[in-house]
């Protein structure tokens, strides 16, 4: 047998495999606060940079045995920041970045069961693409509780301020409870966007997720 008949071979075997491997699928929501990493730029005393969000994603998994899995997340996010990169430390007014992302994270999971009960303990790493869909500019006063100005921003790849496309990588961890057909959780996940939010200024995701979700399993 030649390896290229060897390799169809492992190749068909792993489909068959993953085909009759068991299969999750879900729905999770929850709080996110979101911020950006600034690099070496220098921000005011006492800044506020982060914004509150949400976030809702289905979730599609097969499983590669009884501790790991793997599938998709494709999701919507509310994430920006509260101080725009460019800013000088004296100003009249503040201002927000307000971005709204469609994403597909690809995650490998785990989960652990304590001691034989119904609750387990899941863990998950992971790396996928976010599209802007929305880009919003809010103009503060200085004491920040008033908006003097909402402008939408184009975002793209030729003359726009924005990046339109984000890349990153996820971290999750969670506890679940197990039910005879799926898996009612609660997890925190991180992520860490690779490319700058504001093409001309170092500006990049960071947000925590807290979300809510059940899994079906068949």
């Amino acid at each position: 047998m030649n390896y290229s008949k060897l390799i169809l071979l492992c190749l068909s075997l792993l489909l068959v495999d993953t085909l009759s491997a068991q299969t999750t699928l879900g729905v999770k929501a929850g709080y996110t606060n979101a911020w950006p990493e600034y690099g070496d730029i220098q921000l005011p005393e006492n800044a506020q940079t982060s914004v509150n969000g949400f976030n809702v994603s289905l979730t599609a998994y097969k499983s590669l045995g009884n501790i790991f899995s793997v599938g998709v997340e494709p999701g919507f996010v509310k994430r920006g920041m509260a101080c725009m990169p460019g800013w000088q430390p004296i100003f009249q007014g503040d201002t927000k970045l307000l971005l709204d992302y469609v994403e597909l994270p690809l995650f490998i999971s785990s989960k652990f069961n304590l001691f034989k009960t119904n609750f387990s303990v899941n863990a998950g790493i992971g790396y996928g693409a976010a599209v802007v869909t929305s880009a919003m500019r809010e103009i503060m006063n200085v004491a920040g509780d008033q908006v003097l100005d909402r402008q939408k921003m184009a975002s793209g790849e030729d003359d726009s301020l924005l990046n339109k496309i984000d890349h990153g990588a996820y971290g999750k961890l969670g506890v679940g409870y197990d039910f005879k057909f799926g898996q009612l959780f609660f997890e925190s996940s991180f992520y860490a966007g690779m490319r700058d939010v504001e093409r001309f200024n170092v500006s990049k995701n960071r947000s925590i997720n807290y979300s809510l979700g059940y899994n079906f399993s068949f």
